[in-house]
């Protein structure tokens, strides 16, 4: 593991993501429960930590951050396109998936220094509760149907790597920042 990775591993325990292997990470959530859960605390700590993600790593594609990463088993997850955009989604539903896959390297904040190919659906439509427990609908395509898929596999108790495209490998991320590098100067 290079000194970077090595670091920005580091950095990222030291801000209280839970590494792969940690129990809270391998069981189902539980549902935020708005008379009883003290929701505001959920999502102020969640939004703070990646606020504090994205003062270290420059996420290209979205990021997102679930609870159980930081500990707390509830179903609840943010995410976000820009940082100054960050949503908070509690108790999350996919009520549809598109028929259609697409694949795509995946990282975590959980193991951060490797990357591996998933197949998502091109588009999902999303039910869940906004902070202040209303009702929401959306609807998630490309990246962003991949990144809100991605989180709710957490809540689900599942990473990434249980999802890899069988017969693929693990790539480093050394290796994805190499292959981003050469992808650009083309």
């Amino acid at each position: 593991m290079s000194s970077t990775v090595k670091s920005m591993v580091e950095e990222l325990i030291a801000l209280g993501i839970e590494r792969e292997g940690s129990p809270v990470l391998a069981q189902r959530s539980e549902e935020i429960d708005f008379d009883m859960d003290d929701v505001l605390a959920i999502r102020a700590r969640l939004v703070r930590t990646m606020e504090s993600v994205l003062k270290i790593y420059d996420f290209t594609r979205g990021f997102g951050l679930a609870a159980p990463q930081i500990g707390i088993s509830k179903r609840a997850f943010v995410f976000g396109e820009a940082p100054e955009h960050i949503e908070f989604v509690a108790n999350p539903k996919v009520v549809w998936a598109s028929p259609v896959t697409i694949e795509g390297y995946e990282g975590c904040l959980c193991n951060w220094e490797w990357r591996g190919k998933v197949l998502r659906p091109k588009e999902i439509e999303l039910e869940f509760y906004d902070g202040l427990g209303k009702l929401q609908a959306r609807r998630f395509s490309g990246e962003m149907a991949r990144l809100v898929c991605h989180e709710i596999d957490h809540l689900d108790g599942t990473i990434y790597t249980d999802k890899l495209i069988p017969g693929s490998s693990i790539a480093t991320e050394e290796y994805m920042q190499k292959k981003m590098t050469r992808s650009a100067l083309r």
